[in-house]
């Protein structure tokens, strides 16, 4: 959920606005061939047939194909809205990335190459993937990961400053479950594969082999961070791809997780039956969320509010250290002021939970909350790709 909606949140609804697309997009001139990766895919589609191999049978229907409705009521025809790829009050921004899918759709990142960045010094990629009803704006309005990316030093050595952050848009998608019709990056549909029939999917894999092919990617250094949705559809992909390669080559060495479970299960009680088999992994997670949220629940107990799923952390943790055998999740319980908690809190109300879920904790607020960035940069840098 997209933090400047909060006042929507507490009327329970949530909403998008289109942008035009800008003059100064950048097209994506070292695309890995899109087309010749493309295989036979089925439809988009809004019903929610199940598989028992990818979840949903098919990708989600984007608003410009099927008319989409927010939950304000408000008709959605869009199928991406362009970013600005800087703090709203800037004047000077990223590179705007722009590429058009295998099939045909358009899709945009924002993009920070750290001066020093070559193919005799290459730098750390950091994949940033906004949550439900947010944009790629997120990362320059509401974290503070961008403003760390010209210092923050993920190299062995320690003499590397700089990293590259590259911000992806999602789609304004039909979407099943609470979140309601909006800017997702699609978990439901998991065609995993190496091309992948997932747009989302297929397009963070060339998001990524496009930028390493620039030549100033560290290989062994290629990390995602994602908040809620985009925490959901982040660990999804980097699990999926720290074995399997994209199709340039590349893998994701570690997945930083604020406010997401699992993405393997149904969004809604109906949706049982697209849950799909848990694999085996060994990929690190920092996994980061408040010990009082209603949106994505920390235990059980905080299920049942109106705008909450069914999914909770504590679940997905259980899940990852039994049925996955993952060791290497490192996970942060941390309370309203971002100080680490002991457990989920028993007292959490509705209001506070939603206040809580959509703050990245990053200390931006200048009220003594712990900047957890920091922490987020030393566990990355502990985590190359074996």
């Amino acid at each position: 959920m997209k933090p400047h909606v909060l006042p929507l949140f507490l009327a329970a609804a949530c909403g998008v606005s289109s942008t035009s697309s800008p003059d100064d997009a950048v097209p994506d001139a070292g695309a890995s061939s899109a087309e010749a990766l493309a295989k036979v895919c089925p439809a988009e589609s809004h019903t929610a047939s199940c598989s028992s191999v990818t979840g949903f049978a098919a990708p989600l229907e984007n608003c410009a194909s099927y008319a989409c409705t927010t939950k304000l009521g408000v008709s959605l025809t869009t199928e991406i809205d362009v970013p600005k790829c800087k703090k709203t009050w800037a004047w000077t921004h990223d590179e705007i990335r722009h590429w058009t899918d295998a099939n045909g759709e358009d899709r945009y990142a924002c993009v920070y190459t750290p001066s020093g960045a070559s193919a005799s010094h290459p730098r750390a990629l950091l994949v940033f993937f906004h949550g439900a009803d947010g944009g790629a704006d997120d990362l320059y309005n509401y974290t503070g990961l961008r403003d760390l990316a010209p210092s923050a030093d993920l190299s062995k050595d320690g003499n590397q400053p700089g990293i590259l952050v590259a911000s992806m848009q999602g789609r304004n998608l039909n979407w099943y479950g609470p979140d309601g019709d909006n800017s997702h990056f699609d978990h439901q549909y998991r065609d995993l594969a190496s091309p992948s029939c997932n747009p989302d999917v297929r397009s963070a894999d060339q998001l990524i082999d496009d930028l390493v092919a620039r030549g100033v990617v560290d290989r062994n250094r290629i990390y995602l961070a994602g908040w809620s949705n985009g925490a959901f559809f982040a660990q999804m992909y980097g699990i999926a791809r720290q074995t399997v390669a994209t199709p340039g080559g590349n893998r994701v060495a570690a997945v930083i997780a604020y406010a997401g479970a699992d993405p393997y299960g149904g969004d809604t009680a109906e949706q049982s039956a697209c849950e799909t088999a848990r694999p085996v992994t060994s990929i690190p997670i920092d996994l980061i969320h408040r010990s009082c949220d209603t949106i994505v629940a920390c235990d059980a107990a905080q299920l049942g509010f109106d705008l909450s799923p069914t999914y909770q952390v504590d679940e997905w943790t259980h899940q990852l250290s039994t049925t996955m055998h993952d060791t290497h999740v490192d996970e942060h319980v941390i309370d309203d002021d971002a100080q680490p908690a002991t457990g989920c809190d028993p007292g959490c109300t509705f209001v506070r939970g939603g206040l809580n879920h959509v703050r990245w904790p990053d200390g931006q607020r200048n009220d003594g909350a712990v900047d957890w960035e920091p922490k987020m940069m030393d566990f990355l840098r502990a985590h190359p790709h074996a």
